[in-house]
């Protein structure tokens, strides 16, 4: 696993554009301990559970989260436990999205893995849509598609 003080001596800073998003990664200077924070902790690894998505809220996510149905994000401030993933299921849809504020996916500690987005011939791909002023940092691999 890699740590923040090795992706810094890759990265200074780096903007990665698509088609209706910006997805930055921007070391942070200071990461926030998720421990004896007031957030939401996912004790499942499954979208589902938790309906069509979090507003305005701060989630802390332990282990790899799989969007297996639509599912939105926004305004929200997410924490991301080191080498954990999002995996967008084929087929489904994951919206990372402004709410009162900016909605913002960063690790814990060290660097978490990213979001993967799956694709297969039956269900269709999976698709991530994020809007601008969305910060996704911290991750090996912000989005893996």
């Amino acid at each position: 696993m890699k740590t923040l003080s090795d992706f810094k001596k890759r990265f200074t800073s780096q903007v990665f554009t698509c088609l209706v998003c910006y997805v930055c990664l921007i070391p942070s200077s200071a990461f926030a301990q998720c421990t004896g924070v007031n957030v939401i902790t996912l004790p499942t690894n499954q979208s589902l559970m938790w309906g069509t998505g979090f507003t305005n809220t701060t989630v802390y996510i332990k282990s790899d989260f799989f969007i297996n149905n639509n599912f939105t994000i926004s305004g929200c401030t997410v924490k991301i436990e080191p080498g954990i993933r999002i995996v967008v299921n084929a087929g489904k849809i994951l919206t990372i999205t402004n709410g009162t504020t900016s909605s913002h996916l960063s690790a814990c500690t060290d660097m978490w893995d990213g979001i993967t987005v799956e694709g297969s011939t039956l269900y269709g791909d999976g698709q991530l849509i994020i809007d601008n002023n969305t910060i996704v940092e911290d991750a090996e691999n912000a989005v893996f598609i």
